[in-house]
């Protein structure tokens, strides 16, 4: 079991003797991570063939130089700071029986055991950083990244003392940033990458992976804490966290498979919340809230209002990659489905 202070633990299995909810830790790096708001260690997987391949695989949030108030501040009073996300393999010290299961396991931290396949994902944000992974059918690696951003205010412009709002804004990148990093192939954040499963091997003279190394499925994401695969079709099913009127789960056919799919899938945010629905703006230096024009009027985000305008037959600019919400939850109380089926959670 995965704990975001930094542990991975083990608890025995439902039949084991040993006494109920006793557990060990068998990782433990809690001083290489952040875990402050819902940052930290959030997933771990093991390789698909393990034993015989005795590896694992981390996911988590460094802690940034300075932290714990010396580091600078965007928002008055928030410990917002400049920190990566570190994708990281451990070697496992394994014990194997004569039917090739694994009897005994250990892990001894030390730098011959840590190889560390990627650092990036720039987050000043409390929020939506690092988030889920799983690998694929075909021993790749799923990534899934939240958008790293502070809020739905956070288009990354530069204050009015030309100080960019986030402290991982990039002068030579083309704006908007903020949270449509998430709709903007530069970046990875708020995308779903997936990583050659040959890269996830890699010895440390051919690190740090670079875009050689792994494929865009998938972006517009917000902060997808939950990723699972359908072994029989090869699905995707992604939990992505709404802001202030849907969450939802999205579902990608096998990427795999080209008739399936059109990559990278884009699954709208910031541009649409939910099934295309508007989004409003808090803006947290004037604490105010106001309606979100600046999604209204930016380029990237015009194919993607043109899919939601679609139906009613005067647009045909729809982007082709876009991927409406298989399932929504509504803040209003429902549970909408796009087979027409509409529960309601609220009494209603």
């Amino acid at each position: 079991m995965t704990g975001k202070a930094g542990h991975v633990k083990i608890y025995p299995a439902p039949e084991s003797a040993h006494t109920h909810g006793s557990w060990e830790i068998f990782v433990d790096i809690k001083d290489d991570v952040n875990a402050w708001g819902d940052h930290g260690l959030l997933s771990s997987q093991l390789h698909p063939d393990f034993p015989a391949e005795p590896y694992l695989f981390l996911f988590y949030s460094v802690a940034p130089e300075g932290w714990a108030g010396e580091c600078e501040r965007i928002v008055k009073g928030l410990p917002f700071c400049e920190q990566n996300a570190v994708l990281e393999r451990l070697k496992i010290d394994v014990t194997v029986d004569d039917d090739g299961m694994c009897s005994d396991w250990s892990f001894s931290d030390s730098e011959n055991n840590r190889v560390r396949l990627m650092e990036d994902w720039c987050s000043s944000a409390g929020a939506h950083h690092n988030a889920a992974m799983e690998f694929y059918t075909d021993g790749s690696l799923l990534v899934a990244n939240g958008d790293s951003s502070q809020a739905p205010f956070d288009r990354g412009y530069p204050a009015e003392d030309g100080t960019p709002v986030d402290l991982c804004y990039l002068d030579d990148e083309k704006q908007p940033q903020g949270y449509f990093k998430a709709q903007n192939e530069a970046f990875l954040q708020g995308h779903l990458i997936r990583i050659h499963a040959e890269a996830t091997m890699y010895d440390s003279e051919d690190l740090p992976l670079t875009e050689l190394d792994y494929d865009v499925w998938a972006k517009g994401l917000r902060n997808p804490f939950r990723l699972d695969i359908d072994r029989q079709t090869g699905d995707i099913y992604l939990g992505d966290v709404g802001d202030s009127t849907a969450e939802e789960i999205n579902i990608l056919r096998n990427p795999l498979d080209a008739a399936a799919s059109s990559l990278p899938a884009n699954l709208g945010w910031p541009c649409v919340e939910g099934g295309g629905i508007p989004l409003p703006t808090y803006n947290w230096i004037t604490q105010s809230c106001d309606v979100n024009d600046d999604n209204n009027n930016c380029d990237i985000c015009k194919a993607i209002f043109a899919c939601t305008a679609e139906a009613l037959g005067d647009v045909d600019l729809c982007d082709p990659a876009y991927v409406p919400p298989s399932f929504q939850y509504d803040h209003a109380g429902s549970l909408t489905t796009y087979d027409g089926q509409e529960d309601r959670c609220d009494g209603g």
